[in-house]
This record gives C-alpha cells, sequence and structure tokens, in this order.
C-alpha cells in the first residue's frame, strides 16, 4: 500500500513539471519568433532604452484676420482702391526639448515633450486725408475719423506640452511606421491693439489654455541605410478655457464711446499638425541617435477669439505657426 502511494505522488510530480517545462519552452518560442512587425527599436528583455531629444525651431506665427487699418472707406462716393494693413510678422526663433523611453513590451515608445516660442509685432502707418479713412482690427471694426496715423500690435506666447505612446515598427525592408495617441495640454497668451493720433483706440487680451487627446501617425521611407524621408500628420482636440479683456475708445455714430469688457468661455477646437522632413540615423553599441531636419505646419482652428459684447462684431479666427524645425535624438 504504501508503495501504491508513493507511485501516485511521483507520478503527480512528474505531471507538473513536465507542463511547467512545456510552458518555458513555449515562452522561449514566443520571444524569439519572428515579429509580423518587428518594432524599430527594442531594448534587451528587462532593460528600458532611455532618449532625450532637443529641437531648434524657427518658426513665423500668422493669426488670420489680424488687420488693423484699411484706407479709403467713403460714405459720400466710391473713393479709389484703398489699401489693408497688417502688422509685421517675422519668423522668431524657440526650441523643443523632450525625453521619452522605450520598453520591451513589444517596443512600446512613451515621450513627452514641451514647445516654447514667443513673437512681437508692430507697425506703423501714416494715412492720406483727402478721404476719410478707417482702421480696425481683428474684426475690421472702424472709427468715423482716425486721423493720420495708425498703429497696430499683436503678441503671442506659445507653452505647450505632448504626452505621447506608440510604437515604431518596420512595415518592410525599406520604411517603417509609427502611430501613437498623445495627452496634449498648452497655455498661450495673445495680446492685439490698435491706437490712432485721433481719439480712437482698441485692445484686446486674450488668454487661453486646454488639455485632449491627440493621434498621430509617422510614415518614414528608407533612401539608403542611414537616410530616410518621413511625413508625420497628429490631429489634437483639445478642451479648452477662454479669457479675454477688451477696451475700446473711439467716435462713432452707432458705437459707443467707450466699452470695457471680460469674457470667459469654453470651447472644443481643433489642432492639425503636419511635418515632413529628412532624417539620419546611426546605431553603434548600445547607442541610437538621429539628426533630422523638417519643415512643421500647425493650424489652430479658431483660437483667436473676439469678445462676444454689444456693438462688435464677433468673430473667430485661426492661428497658423509654420517653419524650420531642427531635431537631434540620442537613445543610450
Amino acid at each position: 500500500m504504501p508503495a501504491v502511494r508513493f507511485n501516485k505522488l511521483t507520478f503527480i510530480r512528474l505531471f507538473f513539471l513536465s507542463f511547467a517545462i512545456l510552458c518555458a519552452e513555449e515562452d522561449v518560442a514566443r520571444r524569439h519568433q519572428v515579429a509580423i512587425n518587428p518594432p524599430k527599436h527594442m531594448p534587451q528583455e528587462g532593460q528600458v532604452d532611455v532618449y532625450a531629444s532637443a529641437s531648434f525651431i524657427y518658426w513665423r506665427a500668422i493669426p488670420a484676420g489680424e488687420s488693423y487699418a484699411y484706407s479709403n472707406s467713403s460714405e459720400i462716393s466710391m473713393p479709389a482702391e484703398g489699401v489693408t494693413y497688417y502688422p509685421k510678422y517675422y519668423t522668431k526663433p524657440g526650441f523643443k526639448v523632450g525625453i521619452g523611453m522605450v520598453v520591451d513590451h513589444d517596443g512600446w515608445q512613451v515621450d513627452l515633450d514641451y514647445t516654447w516660442n514667443r513673437w512681437n509685432t508692430s507697425n506703423s502707418d501714416k494715412f492720406s486725408l483727402t478721404l476719410p479713412d478707417s482702421i480696425g482690427l481683428v474684426n475690421k471694426f472702424g472709427f468715423d475719423n482716425p486721423g493720420s496715423l495708425s498703429n497696430g500690435y499683436w503678441n503671442f506666447e506659445l507653452n505647450r506640452w505632448d504626452l505621447s505612446l506608440g510604437r515604431p515598427f518596420f512595415t518592410g525592408n525599406w520604411h517603417s511606421t509609427y502611430p501613437y495617441i498623445s495627452l496634449m495640454g498648452y497655455v498661450n497668451e495673445s495680446n492685439c491693439g490698435v491706437e490712432s493720433d485721433d481719439p480712437g483706440s482698441f485692445h484686446m487680451k486674450q488668454k487661453f489654455g486646454g488639455v485632449g487627446p491627440a493621434f498621430g501617425v509617422e510614415r518614414a521611407f528608407c533612401v539608403n541605410k542611414p537616410f530616410s524621408i518621413f511625413g508625420d500628420i497628429k490631429l489634437s482636440l483639445p478642451y479648452n478655457h477662454f479669457r479675454s479683456h477688451t477696451t475700446f475708445q473711439g467716435q462713432h455714430l452707432t458705437q459707443p464711446d467707450f466699452i470695457n469688457n471680460g469674457n470667459k468661455n469654453y470651447h472644443l477646437n481643433q489642432i492639425i499638425d503636419l511635418v515632413i522632413g529628412l532624417r539620419y540615423e546611426s546605431r553603434w553599441d548600445h547607442y541610437f541617435a538621429s539628426l533630422q531636419a523638417g519643415w512643421e505646419n500647425q493650424i489652430w482652428i479658431n483660437f483667436l477669439d473676439a469678445n462676444d459684447v454689444p456693438y462688435i462684431n464677433s468673430k473667430k479666427h485661426d492661428l497658423s505657426l509654420t517653419g524650420l524645425t531642427l531635431k537631434a535624438m540620442l537613445m543610450f
């Protein structure tokens, strides 16, 4: 009887031992099998590859509808063709910095980026007084007799964060794909105004911030081993809080002489990012580095929002950011 009991225990132990060995062999085979879409970066098992990036950006910010003056507006007769005046928009340097990591969980990649830039624009123009001139800003709001000198300005501050999760992988011998999802946030400020030497002025300060989801995809086509052409498209849908303050002083038959108004509102807006460029990549030992140059465009749809106050025909405007981006990245 004791011998029979010993045989049963031995059988049970051998069964579980065989099952454990079989599972271990399947796990080893799974780890060494060829993936359908092999990851572009894959750290050693149980390790994490960390990387840092830095970008020099040379962008121009262009707000839509920010004309501050237009000439030859007359209620008496058809005047000669006038001119619409805009602030002088300049290309300004800024930067991006980022950190990230690649984990051995199928080559998932997590990164955090921050973008910074500042723009200050202004312009002054003199007008002929042979016909009544008009000046306006944002919504082409006009004064009857602004005098002979008009000055317009527009300042903008950009602060943006992007936290992304994605997986770069090869879709062929000479091209790769990088789909990703993001959580983006930003805090921006816009100041604009117009002044005339004959009493008349308009000033608006707007602060807006938001947070929301985003998704995008990058495609890279390898020209030869180190060089590739890449393109990236991204759509962001942040929920935004707008705060603005408007002051107006002027002379107009159908307008009050003074306006001092504050406004708070919320919007769900869209941001579209487009990038195309050339990239150089190099790998040695356990290090990976890349250098790239690209042209970047961002369209912030309906982000410059004028006040919804009486006597002012409010209108929303888009903001365009466009320019050169030079990026360096080191993974270790």
